[in-house]
């Protein structure tokens, strides 16, 4: 629960600084698309910890990943 906690804040702070949570909400990405998607924000400047991409990956991937679809 800390775990995804922090990788929740990470998103809303992070994240939510360039994209809509909305457009996050409707991606519904597995685990490693969702870290390819993280580490092209990194190459675009995103100020990410490799610690801090691992909290957000784990986080997207268990919120907002394939089984989370309606």
């Amino acid at each position: 629960p800390v775990a995804a906690d922090k990788g929740r804040r990470l998103v809303l702070d992070l994240c939510t600084s360039c994209h809509d949570l909305q457009r996050v909400k409707l991606q519904h990405l597995s685990r490693d698309e969702w870290q390819g998607v993280i580490k092209g924000m990194i190459s675009e400047g995103g100020p990410v910890t490799d610690e801090e991409m691992s909290l957000i990956v784990d986080y997207l991937a268990a919120s907002f990943g394939p089984e989370s679809r309606p």
